[in-house]
């Protein structure tokens, strides 16, 4: 699409995908289904919400994979340069597109992941349809949401599901289950 920005594609998944890697960044959303995601040399189970951002060379693939739907997105290694230092507010931006971080793995908290598959389904849509004049610029504000919403919602200390869900109650009812 342009020098940010480089393609955006939606996927059912019948089967397998062999190892192999690019030399861009890959962010992974999954929509539905499941898999056995390997990143980086660590396989983990994925589904609906599991999203992976891959930084450029780091090796990954599918396996064991159940109706697995999913939007990948692929970017420029150093977007935020490109962006002409631009969405410098994002906390953690830097380390989520790192090469100190071949990849992170994490779950969209309920609400963001909707909104976030609602935006995936716009930018492709908007992707796929004929060149416009508008096209390019829009998807370029899409993106931009996509990142903040993305960048925003993860939240390293959360290790699992469990931990997650914990994350997201009133702190009164963590501190009654002892969370």
């Amino acid at each position: 699409l342009d020098e940010v920005l480089f393609d955006i594609t939606h996927h059912r998944l019948p089967g397998p995908v062999s190892m192999h890697s690019h030399s861009c960044v890959e962010i992974v959303v999954v929509v539905s289904g499941s898999a056995v995601q390997e990143v980086g040399g660590i396989r983990r189970k994925v589904y609906g919400g599991v999203t992976t951002i891959i930084n450029p060379g780091c090796a990954h693939m599918f396996d064991e994979v159940h109706d697995l739907e999913l939007y990948n997105v692929s970017c420029s290694a150093n977007l935020f340069e490109q962006f002409g230092g631009g969405m410098i507010f994002l906390k953690g931006r830097d380390e989520r597109f790192s090469s100190r971080h071949p990849f992170s793995l994490f779950l969209l908290p309920g609400l963001v992941f909707c909104d976030i598959r609602h935006l995936l389904e716009l930018m492709f849509e908007k992707y796929a349809e004929d060149e416009s004049p508008k096209r390019q610029p829009l998807l370029r504000s899409l993106f931009s949401f996509f990142l903040v919403l993305l960048i925003q919602s993860y939240r390293p200390e959360v290790k699992g599901v469990v931990e997650h869900l914990l994350c997201m109650l009133h702190p009164d009812i963590q501190q009654i289950l002892g969370a």
